[in-house]
């Protein structure tokens, strides 16, 4: 059975869509908790206690999907839309009910069989070493 059912259809699309671990919940999390501000990769890694690489992966995934903004440049800063726009919406709302079903929402993140597969993959990349 998967789990989830006592969440509402739009926040489970939206992790089937765009969540596929508990580190990218956390980063969308952290970005509505800092909003309007922003954060660089480095910082966001910091707070949450995570690699920067994998921090700066994830935020450019979410950018892509248009889930946050970025500035441009070297070091760039990250940040969710503003408020009143779908992407924060969604954010918003995933944000209320993971503070109200914590365990519900994060059993569905590992429900979702493409999420089990994509982190068990990530698991395996081997990056090239800079020179």
């Amino acid at each position: 059975m998967i789990s989830g059912a006592d969440l509402p259809e739009p926040v489970k699309q939206f992790i089937r869509d765009h969540i596929s671990s508990v580190e990218q919940l956390e980063i969308l999390l952290h970005l509505l908790g800092i909003a309007p501000s922003e954060a660089s990769a480095d910082e966001i890694a910091k707070s949450l206690y995570i690699a920067s690489a994998s921090a700066s992966a994830r935020l450019e995934t979410f950018k892509a999907s248009g889930l946050v903004l970025a500035t441009s440049g070297a070091t760039p800063r990250y940040r969710l839309p503003p408020p009143g726009t779908a992407a924060h919406e969604r954010i918003m709302e995933l944000s209320r009910i993971y503070r109200e079903r914590r365990v519900s929402v994060i059993n569905f993140i590992f429900s979702n069989p493409i999420a089990t597969i994509q982190s068990f993959a990530d698991a395996f990349i081997v990056r090239k070493k800079e020179e």
